[in-house]
């Protein structure tokens, strides 16, 4: 866990690129094991913690550190807000409608 810069958090909402930098923490859950028999166990336990930390988070993730988040629209749009979100549907239908560049947290362009 480390804690987040306040500063970033000049701008209002609609401004930013990446919403909700109002968290004081930011919180990396980073498993690992040398056992590979304890693979499975390992990442249970991992999503174990993180459904314990979801109600502290609200299911938002930081998308430089997303691991095996969902890559769903629910945590996107909780990740950047929704009005950011919106705003990066309407370009990637835009610029990308075909969802060329697609192998990241992906957002969807509208359907036409």
């Amino acid at each position: 866990m480390a804690p987040c810069a306040q500063k970033v958090d000049y701008r209002f909402e609609f401004e930013r690129r990446l919403g909700w930098r109002d968290a004081p923490f930011m919180l990396s859950i980073d498993t690992s094991w040398t056992d590979p028999n304890d693979g499975d166990m390992a990442v249970a336990w991992t999503r174990s913690f993180w459904e314990e930390m979801h109600d502290t988070n609200k299911g938002r993730v930081y998308l430089n550190f997303d691991g095996d988040a969902e890559d769903t629209e629910a945590t996107m749009r909780a990740s950047y807000g929704d009005a950011s979100y919106e705003r990066l549907v309407e370009v990637k239908t835009k610029y990308d409608p075909t969802n060329a560049f697609r192998p990241n947290k992906n957002i969807p362009p509208m359907a036409r």
